[in-house]
């Protein structure tokens, strides 16, 4: 996957993904970020939304709020 690949988020949360996390990360660590957390058995990405304040925000479906936390917590 490709980061011209990913379209925002529509709304809705996969099955078995259901909490959704808004990361804030630079967007040159786009391609570390989408390496590590891509299409997980924990995490799935379902959008971004373009660069603000020389951020991006990436929308991380999760398969719980712990794994939600330790995202927060690992890339903000």
């Amino acid at each position: 996957m490709r980061y011209g690949d990913i379209q925002p988020a529509d709304g809705r949360l996969p099955r078995d993904y259901p909490v959704l996390a808004h990361i804030n990360i630079d967007p040159v660590k786009w391609f570390e970020f989408e390496r590590l957390i891509g299409d997980t058995p924990v995490t799935k990405i379902i959008g971004r939304d373009n660069s603000r304040d020389e951020r991006l925000v990436v929308h991380v479906a999760c398969a719980s709020t712990s794994v939600r936390d330790r995202l927060l917590d690992g890339w903000e």
